[in-house]
């Protein structure tokens, strides 16, 4: 790429931030099921999987990665697959605690319009 040329956007999945915030889009990823047809989209719906950012790396970071969807193939799977191919991350499945927030119950405060 010249000098002043900016990057073509490829498609795929753009992300644009800290490490810390990818590991929630991953959250969000990975709660989109396996497509019983690859040839429309599926919607996240399920439980959202908690994933820690164990990277290190600081910065902003501004990518795409393309993930076709597969049959039968679940998203943690092709993540597994896409993220040390084309950047050199690594996605594991582990057990751990986790910081959980419960809300028990809400109350609409009243406001003047």
């Amino acid at each position: 790429m010249k000098d002043g040329e900016t990057a073509k956007d490829g498609g795929g999945r753009r992300f644009h931030g800290e490490m810390r915030q990818f590991a929630d889009f991953l959250s969000v990823q990975l709660s989109i099921p396996a497509a019983d047809n690859p040839s429309q989209p599926a919607i996240a719906g399920g439980p959202i999987a908690p994933v820690l950012d164990k990277t290190g790396l600081a910065g902003t970071y501004d990518f795409s990665v393309d993930i076709k969807p597969e049959l039968g193939t679940d998203m943690f799977t092709l993540w597994q697959r896409a993220l040390p191919e084309r950047l050199g991350l690594r996605l594991e499945s582990r057990r751990g605690q986790v910081g959980v927030i419960v809300i028990d119950s809400a109350a609409k405060t009243p406001t003047v319009n």
